[in-house]
């Protein structure tokens, strides 16, 4: 398999995660491409790649974790593509990241990316890095999955030579050799296949098809029944991991729904204390106890200490008789304006003739103020 290639990052979808659903759409897919080939977002990777690490050592969310501590790049995406199935990348693999893939020791991507907050969901906008993991948090297609190629040198056996095969299992191995094609007439695809499978055997099980069948079938038996205990381990862990993200998710709407209560308790509790202040402020205006001047000083230590200010107000005695002085004041302007209608009126009966009545109506629409 040629390593530089396109490969499949993520699948179009809801995917879990610890802040809540991460929805991958193609329209998201589309803008990332867009910023990724973008000159400005060239210019800030000075016309590189986004690395590809073992992990994430990036995030310090993972670098403290075993298995994200390497800050090396073994590879750096070249370009982005949003295609009809998914989030498709380009990497340049280094040396050592060529070995890694060849060797199988990572089969997935696992993207870390910048997002944002939409209709309840985590929408990527920006890709920041990828590691490489064998437990993706979102599935994707496996970059591992190299090509077989026939090796000439590896056979079959054609007879038994040996004490060590039956005659049960020579019959076995001549049924086999007919199947696929090793006897006087092959079929083209029959060698190529048996060495294909005996290749693959021994890569993926490490089990070599040169012995005796009976050997062959008790390591196959005890590998089925290995992969029946991973299929069984792994439908409980994700039946588990399912009710995990259930509970996550109904506890992460709950903290967001107490937390906006809460905050509305604290803007009606600031605004209560400031009504508050406002009461105590012209209460103790109006007793003559507080200057003017002082409102403000009383009014923000009332709010941060209601019952000590409080105390502290009743000790004090009265040093503005507002009330007496109010009083007096008004008597007076009301004294002096009954005593300037009068004199109006009486100027006005002697210079029209009027009576009482109505030179008292003339005046009082002639001069409003005064009543």
């Amino acid at each position: 398999m040629e390593i530089d290639q396109w490969l499949k990052l993520v699948e179009y979808g809801d995917h879990p995660h610890p802040e809540g659903i991460q929805r991958v759409t193609g329209e998201a897919a589309g803008e990332m491409q867009r910023k990724f080939r973008s000159l400005r977002a060239r210019l800030a990777r000075k016309f590189g790649g986004v690395p590809i690490y073992i992990g994430h050592p990036d995030d310090e969310n993972f670098s403290r974790l075993p298995g994200h501590g390497d800050t090396r790049s073994y590879a750096w995406v070249q370009d982005i593509e949003a295609r009809e199935d998914g989030i498709w990348i380009l990497p340049k693999w280094s040396d050592a990241g060529k070995k890694l893939v060849e060797n199988s020791h990572f089969k997935f991507l696992s993207p870390r990316w910048e997002m944002k907050r939409e209709n309840g969901a985590l929408i990527p906008i920006r890709l920041i890095s990828v590691g490489l993991t064998n437990h993706p948090n979102i599935p994707g297609d496996a970059i591992a999955n190299q090509e077989i190629i026939a090796d000439d040198r590896t056979e079959i056996p054609a007879a038994a030579s040996t004490g060590e095969i039956s005659d049960g299992e020579r019959k076995k191995h001549r049924r086999i050799r007919k199947k696929v094609g090793t006897q006087a007439n092959p079929s083209p695809l029959g060698p190529q296949f048996l060495r294909g499978v005996n290749r693959l055997s021994k890569q993926l099980f490490s089990v070599d098809l040169n012995q005796s069948l009976g050997e062959i079938e008790r390591q196959f038996t005890a590998i089925a029944e290995q992969a029946r205990q991973w299929r069984d381990n792994g439908e409980t862990l994700k039946s588990s991991n399912g009710e995990l993200a259930s509970e996550s998710e109904r506890f992460y709407r709950i903290a967001c729904e107490k937390e906006r209560q809460s905050k509305e308790l604290a803007e009606q509790l600031e605004v209560e204390k400031d009504r508050s202040g406002e009461h105590f402020v012209n209460f103790a205006l109006s007793r003559g106890l507080i200057l003017p001047n002082e409102s403000a000083e009383w009014k923000g230590k009332y709010v941060a200490d209601p019952s000590g200010t409080s105390n502290e107000l009743l000790k004090r005695t009265c040093i503005l008789n507002a009330t007496s002085k109010t009083n007096h004041l008004r008597e007076k302007m009301h004294a002096d304006a009954k005593a300037q209608i009068l004199a109006l009126v009486n100027e006005r009966m002697g210079n029209s003739g009027e009576n009482y009545r109505e030179a008292w109506l003339a005046v009082k629409k002639l001069y409003p103020a005064l009543f």
